[in-house]
């Protein structure tokens, strides 16, 4: 496939009103979301996604504003809006940074997510937006995002040439999982030792992070300092979260148990008539084989989010002793299910064998208006990707 035109499009750029429009698309312009967008914008984000004959929304509530801290160390989220009703959110995305570790430096990286259109057949609006993009940004910025196999129509419009979206480049396919057991029992390794953090760990375990960018691409560049001054990034998170696993020692291994519920939340909004039928009988099976219990039509689906899961990803005996520790954990804060994200390609997928799940599958990529830049991603170090900040 050819390389979208290096051409950028003929728009305005109101510098002081800080918005962009441009002659073909007159009756749109593009700009920054503001706290009075906020209640649209929960809204927007809450609609229904079709998983497994399942209708779930990824919610913002009570403010997407506040929400979006958690994904970026700057968001930037944008509304495209009509002139004629300059207040009404017709479609929205967030095209935030972050600061990463890539090829082992750290980085700000740009991540598209919460793309939301009201009509996706409204070609004019998404092509404005895609022309924002080629319009403020350098020729050669990269887009990183995460798509789910259910998001089809997005996928599909962005494909289209003449949507004038820069071109996708795929890095992984990525599985989250939805633990909720294990099929076997084991004792932990005597030798590992676990801890709940403390601030005197901070200096080590800052270190450990730095460390583990040897095996790891796009690790956000965790300082937890940040952590105890309250830093919106961590919202929701305290150092008591976290768990260190030691041998003889040094630390091995890290993560944390994320609650998210009180800003982001996945709610149950409709079952087909199969899954509704199916339901009770499904859930009484699912109670005694450790499997995900389907939860009343409107509730909340409640599972704990794992931060910075942490080891070398070729340790897979200590990333099960991991994951065993955090579900127990987890049990005991009154959550059936820890949710986490690896790449297919990641080593620590073998321990997929030990435990039960459900998976949510999804793609990695970058989108970029000047060709393939993945070959600028060392690629002997593996994607590390955070759930609870897709």
């Amino acid at each position: 496939m050819a390389n979208r035109t290096l051409e950028k499009p003929a728009g305005v750029v109101n510098k002081q009103n800080k918005y962009y429009e441009k002659e073909m698309t007159s009756d749109f312009l593009v700009r920054p979301a503001n706290r009075h967008d906020d209640e649209q914008l929960v809204s927007i984000n809450a609609r229904t996604m079709v998983c497994a004959g399942i209708k779930l929304s990824f919610e913002r509530y009570p403010s997407y504003l506040k929400a979006s801290h958690t994904h970026y160390n700057q968001p930037q989220a944008l509304v495209a809006v009509s002139k004629r009703e300059p207040n009404t959110v017709l479609a929205m995305f967030n095209i935030g940074t972050r600061d990463c570790y890539i090829n082992g430096s750290i980085k700000s990286l740009r991540y598209v997510g919460d793309f939301r259109v009201n009509d996706f057949k409204n070609t004019h609006l998404i092509k404005l937006l895609m022309d924002y993009l080629h319009s403020t940004y350098p020729a050669d910025e990269l887009y990183q995002s995460i798509m789910l196999s259910e998001q089809s129509t997005l996928l599909h419009t962005l494909a289209h040439k003449e949507s004038g979206a820069p071109r996708r480049f795929l890095v992984d396919s990525i599985e989250t999982h939805i633990l909720t057991g294990f099929k076997f029992s084991k004792q932990l390794n005597p030798n590992i030792s676990v801890s709940t953090m403390s601030a005197n760990d901070i200096g080590e375990v800052n270190r450990f992070v730095v460390h583990m960018s040897d095996y790891y691409n796009f690790l956000p560049a965790y300082d937890f300092n940040d952590l105890l001054k309250g830093d919106k990034y961590w919202l929701g998170l305290n150092l008591e979260d976290f768990l260190v696993f030691k041998r003889n020692d040094q630390i091995v291994g890290l993560c944390g148990l994320w609650d998210q519920t009180e800003f982001k939340q996945t709610r149950i909004g409709h079952y087909g008539a199969a899954v509704s039928w199916l339901r009770p009988l499904y859930n009484y099976w699912a109670k005694h084989n450790q499997q995900v219990q389907l939860p009343d039509r409107g509730s909340i689906y409640k599972c704990l989010m794992l931060h910075s899961a942490l080891c070398n990803p070729y340790d897979t005996d200590l990333f099960e002793s991991i994951l065993r520790v955090a579900h127990q954990a987890a049990i005991k804060k009154n959550f059936k299910a820890i949710c986490f994200t690896l790449p297919r390609n990641d080593p620590r997928r073998d321990c997929s064998q030990q435990f039960v799940s459900q998976k949510i599958c999804a793609s990695h990529g970058f989108h970029s208006f000047t060709g393939n830049p993945l070959k600028q991603f060392d690629s002997k170090r593996i994607s590390y990707l955070e759930c609870g900040r897709i």
